[in-house]
């Protein structure tokens, strides 16, 4: 994957893991973020899954949308980042649009893992 080149990376990265502290984060929420950073269309999928990548390792869960219809939060059985990222950028994909609020993955930072 390649470098994220949003100038406060570490920032965002910081904002999204005291978010998560406290919230489930959606991925409508990194892509707001980044359409806030004025990054091309063109280019936002790249971006959103290199920050995805990075939330990962930081030790958030992957899951399913939290929303009437759509059950309740529920971790993603494989969360390995590899395979977080290529769902999430397959059902992007296959969306056709760039997601919104309800859309594609929501991510939590269970309790019991300590944040690196």
């Amino acid at each position: 994957m390649t470098e994220c080149r949003i100038a406060n990376v570490q920032e965002i990265i910081e904002d999204f893991i005291e978010e998560a502290r406290v919230d489930i984060i959606g991925l409508w929420e990194v892509i707001s973020v980044l359409q806030e950073q004025n990054v091309p269309e063109a280019e936002l999928q790249q971006h959103a899954l290199k920050l995805v990548e990075m939330l990962l390792a930081r030790g958030l869960v992957a899951g399913s949308a939290p929303y009437p219809g759509a059950g309740r939060y529920e971790p993603w059985p494989d969360q390995q980042a590899s395979h977080v990222i290529d769902r999430i950028k397959h059902e992007w994909d296959a969306l056709g649009r760039t997601p919104g609020v309800p859309d594609i993955v929501w991510f939590e930072l269970p309790s019991k893992h300590p944040v690196p």
